[in-house]
């Protein structure tokens, strides 16, 4: 009967172990994910710089074009 007792508390513990190590399994795959999506994140948001700067010179350029073909051309007849 004790050694049955034992091997209750032996094997809940086992158990017990094997939640805690499955616990820790998740928090590190989601502390992973999180590091992971940060760096996806700046790299977007460097992205995200370079291409509004480009936006931003398209807009310098076609001011430019408007103002010299349109504006200080005028219209042709």
């Amino acid at each position: 009967m004790m050694n049955l007792m034992a091997e209750e508390t032996k094997s809940s513990g086992m158990e017990q172990g094997l939640k805690l190590t499955g616990q820790r399994s998740e928090e590190n795959r989601i502390a992973e994910e999180n590091i992971m999506l940060k760096e996806e994140n700046q790299r977007l948001q460097k992205e995200n710089e370079a291409l509004l700067g480009t936006v931003t010179q398209m807009k310098v350029t076609l001011n430019r074009l408007i103002k010299r073909y349109i504006i200080a051309e005028g219209p042709k007849h």
